[in-house]
């Protein structure tokens, strides 16, 4: 895989990859359509079946497993491909939701296909609330401001506020995705026609979930993690910084090193600030993004 990545359009691999699966399935939905199936109501529950394809991959690219870096180029890829497939996923459930009907709905397959819809919305509004300040207009950013420090707000954004509390509430996006997935089972009506269909949809969504599971139960045990929390950040000279790392468990032995630039959070709480810790320090000298 090292040799592959050193070519010019190794990094065209993952997202390439993702086209043909996507258009193959498309051409699968089309050649296999069950006869008696509205024209409609078919186009509908194609459009859901391809967004919960695009959502179970996007669980798949942020598994964190190494092969999967490798074949994007990189985690950073990784992770843009998975914003990505989200966000076109939600915009196909948006337009499934006017046009697919099936007759033979069940009240569980809509009850899960109504809090797959509501969790995926909240979620993606959750996952942009950090970078809210690139989708609001400029003119309206300073009453946004202003509402920051209003009582009410304030303590809702004390409460919520941290890295730690968005990220663990944007892992939940799989337990939406498994929900959206067994409504397609339960409601989609060529399934019933038609085994080809049915697996087409059973294969991608089982694979997406297992990935979920594997992420968020099992990955710990496989892959050493090493948390720390910032420190210090120092000026040193021009555009290098000196950051202090504390670490918040069981500390990895390294060399410091020296580079362009360097992608750290602080570990905070509600207040934005954490007590000190007693363990030791480990320094890296980096420079600034």
């Amino acid at each position: 895989m090292a040799t592959f990545r050193a070519t010019a359009w190794s990094r065209h691999l993952g997202p390439l990859t993702i086209g043909v699966l996507v258009g193959a399935y498309v051409v699968l939905w089309l050649a296999y359509r069950p006869s008696g199936e509205p024209t409609t109501a078919y186009l509908g529950q194609l459009v859901g079946a391809v967004s919960v394809v695009l959502l179970s991959i996007a669980l798949v690219l942020i598994s964190t497993l190494p092969v999967v870096e490798d074949w994007f180029d990189g985690i950073d890829r990784a992770a843009i491909w998975h914003r990505r497939l989200a966000i076109t996923g939600l915009v196909l459930l948006a337009l499934h939701i006017p046009f697919a009907s099936s007759p033979d709905g069940t009240s569980p397959g809509q009850t899960l296909g109504a809090v797959a819809a509501w969790g995926l919305v909240g979620l993606a509004l959750w996952a942009i609330l950090p970078r809210w300040q690139s989708v609001v207009p400029r003119p309206v950013r300073g009453w946004v401001k202003a509402l920051r420090d209003v009582p009410g707000v304030r303590h809702v954004r004390v409460g919520l506020g941290g890295y730690d509390r968005w990220r663990d509430l944007h892992r939940t996006t799989g337990l939406f995705v498994g929900a959206a997935f067994v409504h397609g089972l339960l409601d989609g009506s060529p399934f019933h026609e038609s085994s080809v269909l049915r697996w087409s949809y059973v294969v991608p969504g089982a694979v997406g979930l297992a990935f979920y599971v594997y992420r968020e139960a099992f990955s710990r045990f496989f892959r050493s993690l090493h948390d720390y929390e910032v420190a210090e950040v120092s000026a040193v000279a021009g555009d290098v910084v000196e950051i202090s790392l504390r670490p918040i468990g069981r500390p990895v032995a390294f060399v410091p090193v020296s580079s362009r630039w360097s992608t750290s959070r602080p570990r905070t709480g509600g207040t934005g600030t954490r007590s000190p810790s007693r363990a030791p320090r480990r320094t890296a000298t980096c420079g600034s993004p």
